[in-house]
């Protein structure tokens, strides 16, 4: 049964992590919202969010949270303007019923990690939470700050550890 959990989840994160997404397209006319960095203007954030993913150091140039109806969602983009280029990566945590306190991927918090843009048409460049904590050590209605260390699985059961993350934020 532990499979179609996972799988049921891991499309549900592919729609998820999409939708904050939808404007992080290079080829943009300019007309899209985006701003000079090519960051989407619609619910940006300003701050930091940085982890380690793989070995790899994460650091968000853009950043987007939404917070309603107590969900508070948190995406950051590297590298942006790089479409379809494997340097792209994307990180997103969304906790329900958001408050201060401790969280556990796969169903306390929700976290998913792309290596690029195109993970919405190969999902073994998406990674969903398997493991880990996410801790939100503040959280209001303009600001969030916490730590996370999470390990992250793709459908081929490919695994990557995240840790020594932070994000601090300003909405």
């Amino acid at each position: 049964m532990l499979p179609f959990r996972f799988s049921t989840l891991f499309a549900l994160l592919l729609a998820f992590v999409a939708l904050p997404l939808a404007g992080c397209d290079s080829s943009d006319d300019g007309d899209s919202g985006d701003d000079a960095a090519g960051c989407p203007t619609a619910n940006q954030a300003s701050g930091t969010f940085t982890a380690n993913a793989g070995g790899s150091t994460f650091d968000a140039v853009c950043i987007q949270v939404i917070t309603d109806g107590g969900v508070f969602n948190i995406t950051g983009i590297e590298n942006v303007g790089q479409t379809g280029n494997s340097n792209q990566e994307f990180l997103s945590i969304s906790i329900t019923n958001a408050a201060t306190g401790q969280y556990s991927p796969p169903f306390g918090a929700i976290v998913a990690y792309s290596r690029n843009q195109n993970a919405s048409t190969d999902p073994n460049n998406t990674y969903a939470g398997l493991s880990g904590t996410v801790n939100l050590t503040e959280f209001t209605a303009g600001s969030a700050k916490g730590t996370f260390t999470v390990t992250v699985q793709n459908n081929n059961q490919d695994q990557i550890q995240i840790s020594s993350g932070s994000f601090d934020v300003t909405f």
